[in-house]
């Protein structure tokens, strides 16, 4: 639009401005889970891709049934996030994007099921792991580390990792082939630095930065002959050791698995929330 001025000595000037009307919504692709998935674990992994091509996305929600609402994380190319620990069932996943002008999609949905095998442990609410760590309350915390192999990096890593459990295994060499707990980040252990960009936050010397650790969990899918199974992976990390043992620390006193990615900080009183 371009504005037109004179005064009365016929003196001119004028102004040009632009602008964009946008009344479309943003276009939303659900990659995982796919439609129709049935999970044996009790989290599933969200991966979805958002564009508007006039006024870009602002946020991406994934409503999980009527249990919880995820805000996504961009990781510069998808929307990454957890469902977070859910019961057995069937749950219905909507996402609803928006743009910056407001415009709203929340018509893609997927639907899948939870169906976690019953066991002992998990039926008595009582029979954890005989190596699981004392000062661990949460009867979630002590299942899903008892279902879980812990594998740590270097021996600081191992040193904190001992206090999750005792029996331990060491990155190298280790594959995949059930639920997994990785303590430390992709410089000090190779597990990390093989799956640290399958989750919504990567861990560096520069980030979440000093003292600082994330924790995190993300379903990875690993191929086991001609099948591909998915496992629970929980990411204990920081960008130094501090920021490690404040993020394995704070996990000890979690209720419940987090839904989002979780940053921490050491200081002299211990882990505390990063807001």
């Amino acid at each position: 639009v371009t504005m037109y001025a004179n005064d009365t000595a016929s003196n001119k000037v004028n102004k040009t401005v632009s602008f964009t009307v946008d009344t479309v919504n943003p276009e939303v692709t659900v990659n995982t889970p796919v439609n129709g998935t049935t999970f044996t674990s009790s989290s599933a992994a969200i991966n979805v891709t958002a564009n508007d091509s006039l006024s870009n996305v602002s946020s991406v929600i994934a409503k999980i049934g009527s249990v919880r609402n995820v805000t996504l994380s961009f990781d510069g190319e998808y929307y990454t996030g957890n469902t977070g620990t859910l019961s057995n069932g069937n749950y219905e996943i909507t996402i609803i994007a928006t743009d910056l002008a407001g415009n709203v999609n929340l018509g893609e949905n997927v639907s899948i099921s939870i169906a976690v095998p019953s066991s002992s442990s998990r039926s008595s609410g009582n029979h954890y792991s005989s190596d699981l760590s004392e000062g661990i309350t949460s009867s979630v915390i002590k299942n899903a580390i008892s279902d879980s192999d812990v594998v740590y990096g270097n021996s600081i890593d191992g040193d904190y990792a001992e206090e999750l459990r005792e029996n331990l295994y060491n990155a190298e060499g280790y594959e995949i082939d059930r639920n997994t707990i990785i303590v430390g980040g992709p410089n000090a252990n190779v597990l990390a630095e093989k799956y640290d960009s399958e989750f919504g936050v990567s861990i560096t010397n520069d980030y979440p930065g000093e003292n600082r650790g994330v924790i995190q969990i993300q379903n990875i899918q690993v191929h086991v002959g001609n099948f591909i199974k998915t496992y629970q992976v929980i990411y204990i990390a920081g960008s130094d050791r501090y920021g490690t043992q404040a993020a394995l620390e704070y996990f000890k006193t979690l209720d419940e698995l987090p839904s989002e990615p979780i940053t921490v900080k050491w200081t002299a009183n211990g882990p505390v929330l990063v807001e």
